[in-house]
């Protein structure tokens, strides 16, 4: 973008257009304003930000190299190309194979010990993915986390509700000799649960009666009976049972607007190796069988560390991948015929679940 624009430019940043107006400002879509000092900084800034250059094919000269290992050695598909390894914050995606959590448990191993070490980092560095380089990226603009867990609403009726509390002092007994003393008190008093759940059985079981004699109306329920003979209907006894934690869920957004030919066949790479690594290999197609697709490591990076300030995301499969070539709604392209603008938005599932003691790890 030239320092001095002519007056009715216009150039669209992230979500909001800007036109440069008679007055010396650029005026946005969502009322703000910039001077043509910040504007130019703006587009002149290594992230893109969503500016559309014009259609002319992007310069054959990369940025100046910038040398880094990249966690995993070599270098890295990266936007922007001047992106440098320990500089900044950035985000690095590792490729990983798929590990089968249970093959070769060996008897006697704690199915759930493996489960959960099967994914550990060390594990994980021996199953990287041939093929697949690291990718690094500018931070996104979207950055969040949630931790959901199900709790459910459960009604127990009187005979249950005795029946469970008799059945903690099982569960809860330490020894096994223990447990079996627990278990004979429960089916003695068991036996006595009923005397004081006479009303409850009685209504039922002339509910069952009246349900199969014709003219009766039929649905008639055991609290219908209490309620018309007695004014009185069961306690639901309703408790909130927690069910267990959900897995996580998390996804990322980039737009992506080539400088040079080097990045504009950087973004074509990058998403590809998204692409290839959503989708299962088909090369055991001869045995009706086909491979599970390739694992993610996300990590954010703060210089050479990552960022304790943002939680950690465990290996995670990638559920979906959108790539769209006209972001600002319209087709243009340069003369290689390489899109002008790419955004892309991917989309994790983790692999394990969280726990409560995960977070003092930055999870």
């Amino acid at each position: 973008m030239a320092t001095t624009p002519t007056v009715g430019a216009s150039v669209p940043i992230n979500r909001t257009r800007y036109t440069y107006q008679s007055d010396g400002l650029w005026h946005g879509t969502d009322g703000s304003t910039k001077t043509k000092a910040q504007m130019n900084a703006i587009l002149a800034s290594s992230t893109g930000v969503g500016a559309t250059p014009p259609a002319a094919a992007p310069s054959a000269t990369p940025p100046e190299e910038k040398p880094g290992s990249w966690a995993n050695g070599g270098q890295a598909l990266r936007y922007p190309y001047d992106l440098a390894e320990g500089s900044g914050d950035y985000v690095i995606f590792e490729f990983y194979k798929y590990l089968p959590p249970y093959k070769g448990v060996q008897s006697g191993e704690s199915y759930v010990e493996r489960y959960n070490s099967v994914y550990s980092d060390e594990n994980i560095s021996r199953s990287k993915a041939d093929g697949y380089p690291v990718i690094a990226l500018y931070m996104p603009e979207d950055i969040s986390t949630s931790y959901s867990a199900k709790w459910g609403g459960r009604e127990f009726g009187p005979l249950a509700g005795a029946g469970l509390a008799l059945a903690g002092g099982v569960m809860n007994a330490g020894q096994q000799k223990e447990m079996q003393g627990a278990a004979d008190n429960f089916v003695n008093a068991a036996k006595g649960i009923k005397e004081g759940a006479l009303p409850y059985i009685g209504a039922t079981l002339v509910s069952k009666a009246m349900n199969v004699i014709p003219g009766m109306g039929g649905g008639v329920t055991a609290n219908d009976i209490l309620a018309s003979t007695r004014g009185e209907i069961l306690n639901p006894n309703t408790e909130v049972l927690y069910q267990g934690p959900d897995l996580r869920n998390f996804s990322m957004n980039f737009k992506m607007v080539a400088r040079n030919k080097t990045e504009s066949d950087n973004i074509l790479q990058i998403c590809r190796t998204f692409k290839r690594a959503s989708l299962p290999e088909g090369k055991n197609k001869a045995t009706n069988l086909i491979d599970v697709p390739k694992m993610v490591k996300v990590r954010f990076k703060q210089g050479s560390k990552e960022n304790a300030w943002i939680s950690k995301y465990k290996l995670a499969a990638i559920g979906n991948v959108d790539v769209n070539y006209t972001p600002d709604g319209s087709w243009s392209t340069y003369s290689t015929g390489a899109p002008v603008a790419v955004t892309l938005q991917v989309q994790f599932m983790e692999l394990k679940l969280v726990y409560s003691e995960d977070i003092a790890d930055g999870y």
